[in-house]
C-alpha cells in the first residue's frame, strides 16, 4: 500500500522526512479506517475485512523481506514504516472496534518513534557521511546521545515493554 515510501524517504532531506511518518501516513490510514467503517456498515464486515487483511499481510511480508536486504538506513526505515502500516491495516480486521483503537494508538506511537529515528539517521549522515549502517562504528563513543536515542528507536518498533508500541501491539 505504501510502495512510494522508500523512494521518497531516500531522496528527501532528514528534517523533511520527519514529517512523512507523522503526517502523510496518518492521513492515509485515517482515510483507510474511515472507509473501512463505512463499507462495513454498507456491505458487512466479511469482504472489506478480508481485503484489508490480505493487503495488510502482503505489506508486512514484502516490507520484512526488503528490511533484511537493505543497505541504506533511510530506505530501511521506510520499509519499517511500510511494515508498521501493514500491521495497522490488519488490526481492525482481527480486533473489530478494539482493533481500530489499537491501530490508532500504534499509528501515534509509530509517528513519534519514526520521527526520532529519522532525526538520528540525519545526525549519523552528517557525522559519518554515509547512510550504510554497516559502515558506522564506535557511535557510542563518538555520538553518545544519538547512539542512545537510536538504540531506543530500534527497540521501540519491536514492541519492547518500556515503549508505547508494546501496549498497542497487545
Amino acid at each position: 500500500m505504501h510502495a512510494w515510501l522508500p523512494d521518497a524517504h531516500s531522496e528527501a532531506p532528514s528534517p523533511v522526512i520527519t514529517l512523512l511518518p507523522a503526517e502523510l501516513l496518518n492521513c492515509a490510514l485515517l482515510v483507510l479506517i474511515r472507509y473501512y467503517i463505512i463499507i462495513c456498515q454498507a456491505v458487512g464486515e466479511d469482504f472489506p475485512g478480508e481485503l484489508l487483511l490480505i493487503f495488510g499481510l502482503l505489506s508486512v511480508a514484502v516490507a520484512a523481506f526488503f528490511i533484511l536486504v537493505q543497505q541504506d538506513m533511510k530506505r530501511l526505515l521506510a520499509y519499517s514504516s511500510v511494515e508498521n502500516m501493514g500491521l495497522v491495516a490488519v488490526a481492525p480486521c482481527i480486533g473489530g472496534p478494539l482493533g481500530i483503537l489499537a491501530a490508532l494508538l500504534h499509528t501515534l506511537n509509530h509517528s513519534l518513534e519514526k520521527a526520532l529515528m529519522f532525526c538520528d539517521s540525519g545526525n549519523v549522515l552528517m557525522k559519518y557521511g554515509t547512510r550504510n549502517p554497516d559502515v558506522v562504528c564506535d557511535m557510542l563513543k563518538i555520538m553518545p546521545l544519538t547512539a542512545t536515542l537510536l538504540a531506543g528507536g530500534v527497540l521501540a518498533p519491536g514492541g519492547m515493554p518500556p515503549f508505547n508500541i508494546f501496549s498497542a501491539s497487545l
